[in-house]
């Protein structure tokens, strides 16, 4: 079951950074009758590359605001999508679920969706028991080529050794590398890999070992290692080296592998190539930045659809999701302290 057909949808994007306008915006672009009707954003110079993008949005400088502005709109947003620093992001989240104007909207979260689990904690409690779901946009559950990955991963059987690997395919600066603000490599990064796990190899996982390197960034190249009843798993997040996205899992019946950022096609013979790269290879361009934009749109539809609407080959993250992952990342910095 996929979401349900709107002939409008109506996003309220929080956050115009970087994030904001690049993905966001250009994935509402992609999805016929959806439209960003709201921006909210403190920083002038922000507001004002947003309100370039998506001319026809309502743009104000804080959230309070945003009920007055949509008032000529005569609508609440369907959708509200959250790309702020995790830093911030509960607080505002928590304000999120508080706004009368938003108490029908579907919520979409940036990952990693805070800091800390118990930061994130209390907006998991504040959403019980609402009417309209609220996700966390772990993007690459959605990625056509991760899902082949997952599907040969999954026919192997009994994985024994799953090792993901993530260089950032950017220049990184700002608050990200900050721990205090973006959390470095682990949480801007590894966070997708400690997602795509939890899914591949379900716990309880033991962990063996965890090393943070630095090089001009704090925390900017992490190795994380952990056991379980099945096997292991290799983690590595940086801020340095070739960009690269690389999935690779051994199980009984053999190896499987590939790399998002050189587009190689998940495979273990060249049969399976073809048949695992079939939904990769019938999007209109397999540029990565192309299906990025595609798996991000694939995200935020599914953050408009119920919360048991989820198709079984790419269930939607939610708050437990996040906060689970988190745990696991306060568990691997007390190790390495």
């Amino acid at each position: 079951m996929i979401a349900p057909r709107v002939s409008r949808v109506r996003v309220a994007l929080i956050g115009a950074g970087d994030h904001g306008v690049r993905s966001v915006v250009s994935a509402v672009a992609m999805l016929p009758g959806w439209d960003v009707v709201a921006i909210v954003d403190p920083d002038e110079t922000a507001r004002q590359r947003a309100q370039a993008l998506a001319p026809r949005a309502q743009v104000v400088p804080a959230l309070h605001r945003l009920a007055d502005a949509l008032v000529p709109l005569d609508a609440a947003p369907d959708l509200v999508v959250l790309a702020t620093p995790p830093a911030i992001t509960p607080a505002l989240l928590r304000d999120t679920l508080a706004h009368p104007v938003f108490a029908r909207a579907a919520v979409l979260v940036e990952k990693p969706g805070g800091l800390t689990p118990d930061a994130l904690q209390p907006c998991g409690t504040a959403a019980t028991g609402r009417a309209a779901p609220v996700h966390v946009a772990y993007r690459y559950r959605h990625h056509a080529t991760v899902r082949a990955f997952q599907r040969i991963a999954a026919a192997e059987g009994d994985l024994r050794v799953l090792s993901l690997t993530f260089h950032a395919p950017f220049t990184v600066q700002g608050w990200r590398t900050a721990r205090a603000t973006g959390g470095g490599a682990l949480r801007d990064l590894g966070v997708h890999l400690l997602d795509l796990a939890r899914t591949l190899m379900p716990g309880p996982w033991v962990l063996e070992d965890a090393t943070f390197r630095s090089h001009a960034t704090e925390h900017d190249d992490v190795r994380l290692r952990y056991r379980t009843a099945s096997g292991v798993i290799n983690l590595h997040s940086a801020y340095h080296g070739r960009p690269t996205f690389a999935l690779d899992a051994t199980g009984r019946a053999g190896r499987v592998s590939c790399d998002l950022w050189r587009r190689t096609i998940p495979s273990r013979t060249p049969i399976g190539a073809l048949w695992s790269g079939a939904s990769t290879a019938l999007l209109p361009t397999r540029r990565a930045g192309a299906m990025l934009r595609q798996s991000y749109a694939a995200t935020m539809r599914q953050a408009l659809s119920s919360a048991h609407a989820s198709p079984p080959h790419a269930p939607s993250a939610t708050l437990d999701d996040a906060i689970a992952v988190l745990a696991l990342i306060a568990d691997a910095e007390h190790h390495h302290a």
